[in-house]
């Protein structure tokens, strides 16, 4: 059977980045399933997409369905002949609904009793008809965490889709022509290493490397469809913050990569844009705002260490933790109970049950200083790091920050008893 390439494309207003693999992903699962159930063969489909453009790409795809039938169930057998076997009212109905003649009519026994039923053949559609036709059904189940309504036919998707196209033969490789010649690199993978690069390069200008956090990354990678580096500079003052305060900074509120050297953050960053602009002016408000952040984070650290962590204790109790289980303090009484209890369960040297109270203790107390508030990511980071500076022993601080591990299944295990 003669087969050809198509493309479907959707443009949208732009797509929140975390939105655009799993939207493709389901594009990809209705497809299949509508390939499959319609008996088109393909020879590859991939999903392409960027911020404005969601991309469903068929090789090799058979230009007709396969020829098929399907059965029809008609009446029971009982009412579709009479006493002597001729076809009643009933059956003539059915034959004619359906298009058929008496000689197509057949009897099988179902759980119910026998009835009578036909194959009926089905006219082969063109794949681009079906393509056509399915598109608004297949948009319709596409669930994604928000979406919303934009005009009159009360479609629903996470942002304005404003328009769909349908390509098919030489019309699918125009497209990606004219695409490559702008420079959008259409595939996530792609572009993903395409940004690694660029890290990379940025971060050989001063003997360093990017600080790689997959997450960001993958955030980054969905946010450009022409990803473009650059390599920025902060304040030396501001590497007085814990390593992982910085990385947050940067990370939170501008999506730009730390970079390290043996291990050590230097006060440079890397930021990925959407093509080539005006490098300078967009570095330097980068910059600013960056200045900005760091500056705000400087503050909030200097402020948590004019006041002891055993001293903010008392705070836990306005958090809630669970309406039916009390506060945060009521929590972390709980904690130090069980603590020492499973301690002398598993025969722990009495030396260190003194640590593994005051740990316990202390465990929750970082989640009323100002800088968890801001980056509720660095709960126990901050403990750890609190501790360290007042003078608490090194295992004491380690529990605090190694208590929540693992908090996913790729997390190390804590190393602290």
């Amino acid at each position: 059977m003669e087969t050809t390439d198509f493309l479907v494309e959707l443009q949208t207003e732009e797509l929140p980045a975390g939105y655009i693999e799993p939207a493709l992903s389901q594009f990809l699962e209705k497809y299949r399933q509508i390939f499959a159930e319609n008996r088109i063969s393909y020879r590859e489909i991939k999903g392409l997409g960027v911020p404005r453009r969601l991309i469903i790409f068929i090789r090799d795809s058979e230009k007709m369905q396969r020829p098929g039938q399907t059965e029809i169930i008609g009446p029971p057998k009982n009412v579709a002949f009479d006493a002597i076997g001729k076809p009643t009212k009933q059956a003539i109905g059915f034959l004619k609904r359906n298009g058929l003649t008496l000689k197509d009519l057949k009897v099988k026994s179902t759980k119910r009793g026998d009835y009578v039923y036909c194959l009926k053949k089905i006219k082969p559609m063109s794949t681009k008809a079906l393509l056509k036709d399915s598109i608004l059904e297949i948009i319709k189940a596409i669930r994604l965490p928000k979406t919303m309504r934009w005009d009159e036919s009360k479609i629903t998707f996470a942002r304005p889709i404003r328009k769909i196209s349908i390509l098919e033969g030489n019309r699918v490789y125009e497209f990606f022509n004219c695409i490559k010649k702008s420079g959008i690199i259409l595939e996530i993978s792609l572009r993903k290493e395409r940004i690694k690069k660029q890290l990379e390069l940025c971060a050989q200008q001063i003997d360093a490397e990017p600080y790689l956090d997959e997450a960001l990354l993958n955030e980054v990678t969905c946010m450009v469809e022409r990803p473009s580096a650059f390599l920025g500079r902060f304040d030396k003052e501001y590497l007085l913050l814990p390593k992982e305060v910085l990385i947050a900074s940067m990370s939170k509120y501008q999506r730009i990569f730390a970079a390290t050297k043996n291990g050590r953050l230097l006060p440079n960053f890397i930021a990925v844009i959407d093509g080539e602009k005006a490098i300078n002016k967009i570095k330097s408000n980068y910059e600013a705002v960056l200045d900005a952040r760091l500056k705000d984070s400087l503050f909030f650290f200097r402020e948590d260490l004019k006041e002891k962590l055993f001293d903010k204790i008392e705070r836990l109790k306005e958090l809630i933790f669970h309406k039916e289980l009390g506060n945060m303090y009521e929590k972390n009484f709980r904690i130090k109970e069980m603590s020492l209890f499973l301690a002398r369960k598993l025969g722990i040297e009495h030396s260190k049950m003194t640590l593994i109270e005051r740990a316990a203790i202390l465990s929750k107390v970082d989640l009323v200083t100002q800088m968890v508030k801001e980056f509720p990511s660095l709960q126990g980071v901050m403990g750890r790091e609190y501790a360290l500076k007042e003078g608490e022993e090194k295992e004491v601080a380690l529990a605090i920050s190694e208590h929540y591990l693992p908090s996913a299944v790729d997390d190390p295990l804590p190393k602290t008893e």
